[in-house]
């Protein structure tokens, strides 16, 4: 084992090493298959325009009244 040149038996200097490809950057993930799509739904109804909010509180009011005797 006496101290040759590298002949084929150990890793030549690295300034004759072919210089490494550019390791590829990983493919990510597959994409997830598009989500199938939703029935469309038909758009929500327009909630009816609210009473002025003082009718809403008497209403209320009636209502208490009504179901728990005060």
């Amino acid at each position: 084992m006496g101290g040759g040149c590298y002949c084929c038996t150990e890793d030549p200097p690295e300034s004759s090493t072919p210089s490494p490809q550019p390791s590829q950057p990983r493919p990510s993930r597959p994409p997830r298959p598009p989500r199938s799509p939703r029935p469309s739904r038909p758009p929500r109804s327009p909630l009816p325009p609210r009473p002025p909010r003082q009718d809403v509180l008497s209403s209320l009011r009636r209502t208490f009244k009504d179901n728990y005797i005060v």
